[in-house]
């Protein structure tokens, strides 16, 4: 799931693009220019907050630059560093678009639990994804409660820059940061409902 490629033990669901790189380095990586997208400022402290252990996606997807093309903070989850320092990439990973990885289903699964007041079955699916990622689950946390908004949390520190937290934040009609302009944008119709087509009335009357 990190380099650009579909993870060979996550992906359920993903597509293969020749020009994936080209995108991702220019929004993600360069910086400068009009489409390069920044990092939230306090983005370490979604990754701080209810946190015991280590978490890998802290360590392993953000990258301090300090060259020309490439400056601050950037997230390389989804970056090819294989074509970024022109390396070879291994012929069995294939470069492309993660549209449907194994932890978001079992956060579906902890979601019906938990709307079912199922707490052991919830936290058993749940912690299947904090431990791949270095992190102590639920199961052995003293005192601790899984509850809806902690796996929201969890949702954000996952998917970062794959374009599905929005789909959470729809969901749960959540007001949306945006880091390039540092607005805040209040949950709203505007935000997330699109307007009927008028081609779609014509034939009515």
């Amino acid at each position: 799931m990190v380099n650009g490629v579909l993870s060979p033990k996550e992906t359920i669901w993903g597509l293969f693009s020749a020009t994936f790189y080209t995108n991702v380095r220019a929004n993600l990586y360069l910086t400068g220019s009009s489409s390069c997208l920044f990092l939230k400022s306090d983005h370490d402290d979604t990754y701080l907050a209810d946190k015991e252990g280590t978490d890998y996606r802290y360590e392993k997807w953000f990258k301090n630059y300090s060259a020309i093309e490439a400056s601050g903070m950037r997230c390389v989850k989804i970056l090819d560093t294989y074509e970024l320092t022109y390396s070879t990439r291994p012929d069995a990973r294939v470069k492309g678009i993660n549209m449907l990885r194994l932890p978001e289903l079992y956060y579906i699964i902890t979601e019906y639990y938990l709307s079912l007041e199922n707490q052991d079955e919830a936290v058993k699916y749940f912690d299947k994804v904090l431990q791949s990622r270095g992190l102590t689950g639920y199961a052995d946390r003293q005192g601790a409660t899984l509850t809806l908004e902690k796996v929201i949390q969890e949702r954000r520190k996952e998917l970062i820059c794959e374009g599905q937290y929005f789909f959470t934040q729809k969901r749960y009609n959540q007001s949306i940061y945006e880091p390039k302009s540092g607005k805040l944008y209040p949950a709203s119709n505007d935000i997330y409902v699109f307007p009927l087509p008028e081609n779609e009335t014509e034939y009515r009357y």
